[in-house]
């Protein structure tokens, strides 16, 4: 769609340097990952750790000309949630996409029982380690 290309402002150049930032910013983060993975390997941490990726929101960057986290698009309500389980257990399922539905509120319980502790009673959300 034309529109989806134009951006949210209309102004081709502009949306190469919102997307430019963007990009930008998504190279420090990857950058500080690197930097954090491998401190976790060098003080031994790395074979016990669960890493957990997420975000709060999506972002538009000019698609239905949308600015931010805005809209009821794809790229508004559909955020990434990456679990690395560090268990051998993970092992078969390591690198596959899961297509279940998640929510935020399951972030909380899968931690508690990866750490072998019981939710509290009033915890909304459910573990994800069975899909992991």
């Amino acid at each position: 769609e034309e529109s989806a290309k134009k951006g949210a402002c209309g102004n081709p150049m502009v949306e190469r340097r919102k997307q430019a930032s963007y990009l930008g910013l998504m190279s420090c983060v990857d950058a500080d990952l690197g930097w954090l993975f491998a401190a976790l390997k060098a003080k031994g941490y790395w074979d016990t750790t669960m890493i957990i990726f997420s975000s709060d929101h999506g972002e538009q960057m000019g698609d239905h000309w949308l600015q931010g986290k805005t809209g009821f698009f794809d790229q508004s309500y559909h955020v990434p949630l990456i679990i690395r389980d560090p268990r051998p257990v993970g092992d078969e399922t390591r690198g596959f996409p899961c297509n279940a539905f998640t929510e935020s509120v399951d972030i909380f319980p899968t931690i508690l029982d990866f750490l072998g502790v019981s939710p509290p009673s009033q915890c909304d959300g459910f573990s994800l380690l069975r899909l992991i």
